[in-house]
C-alpha cells in the first residue's frame, strides 16, 4: 500500500517538474505536495525521516469463483517514529 501511495507522489512530484528530473527537488515535493489516501481518505503525513505515517492494512487472500481477491482483515494504527525518538 506505501509503495502505491508513494508512485502517486512520484508522478505528482514530477509533473509539477515538468518531468524534470532533479533529486533534491523530487524528495522535497514528495513530502510537501497534497496527496489524499484512497484507504483513509486523508492527506499523508511525514515524520522528520521522510516516512510515511499511515495506517498499515493486514490482508488475507480469499477466493472468490475463479479469482483471488484481498480481504482486509485489520488495520495498525498509524505510527510516527518520532514520537518514539524522544
Amino acid at each position: 500500500m506505501r509503495g502505491y501511495d508513494t508512485g502517486r507522489l512520484l508522478i505528482k512530484a514530477l509533473a509539477k517538474l515538468q518531468g524534470i528530473w532533479n533529486g533534491p527537488q523530487v524528495v522535497q515535493l514528495m513530502k510537501t505536495l497534497p496527496v489524499i489516501s484512497p484507504r483513509h481518505g486523508e492527506p499523508l503525513q511525514f515524520d522528520t525521516h521522510g516516512d510515511a505515517i499511515n495506517p498499515g492494512y493486514i490482508f488475507r487472500v480469499k477466493r472468490k469463483g475463479n479469482q483471488l481477491v484481498n480481504e482486509m482483515i485489520g488495520q495498525v494504527p498509524p505510527i510516527n517514529i518520532d514520537d518514539y525518538q524522544k
